[in-house]
């Protein structure tokens, strides 16, 4: 039968588990909205180039529209893949023996004597906030509010496009045809 302290540990192990489990699952899902805001906008790209190829007039005005507004958001999707530093407020904690560029610039020696020194459940506690406060704070929260500026910015010039289409017509646009056959 386990004795209290290592039923605590047990149970600080999928504690901890989840909280990391939680910010992964985060990032995923945030990644997984870039993924779809580059396809949505590269093909509103796509049905938007060809009325611009002839002059620019009032009927193809909405189609403008909506092609900047795609391109716009397609940038800002690709930016959010691999933030810049610049980009990032926090700056990184290297505090933690988790951080990767800290382990690769180490050798298996000295990073083994550094993980022999954590001795205390508290040590690995700090160490453990330390790379999740630097996923959530320098990946999570930016990437996020990036992507919601992308998403509207994409949502609002598509109803911005498509209003503008209705309100002056398509005229003599032909979308996939060949003018004149």
């Amino acid at each position: 039968m386990p004795d209290k302290k290592t039923k605590k540990n047990i149970v600080t192990g999928r504690f901890y588990s989840d909280i990391l489990g939680n910010t992964y699952i985060d990032k995923m899902h945030i990644d997984e909205k870039v993924h779809w805001i580059l396809g949505v906008s590269t093909v509103m790209l796509g049905f938007s180039l060809p009325s611009l190829r002839y002059e620019f007039t009032l009927d193809n005005l909405g189609f403008l529209i909506i092609f900047v507004a795609a391109l716009i958001s397609f940038l800002i999707a690709l930016l959010t893949l691999e933030i810049p530093e610049f980009i990032r407020k926090v700056p990184h904690s290297d505090k933690s023996l988790m951080y990767y560029k800290g382990i690769k610039s180490m050798s298996p020696e000295i990073y083994a004597e550094k993980l022999r020194n954590v001795e205390k459940i508290e040590e690995i506690s700090d160490h453990y906030a330390y790379n999740v406060v630097n996923i959530v704070n320098r990946n999570n929260n930016i990437k996020s509010e990036l992507i919601k500026f992308s998403i509207y910015f994409l949502w609002w010039g598509i109803i911005l496009g498509v209003l503008l289409i209705v309100i002056f017509g398509t005229g003599n646009i032909q979308l996939g045809a060949v003018a004149g056959a």
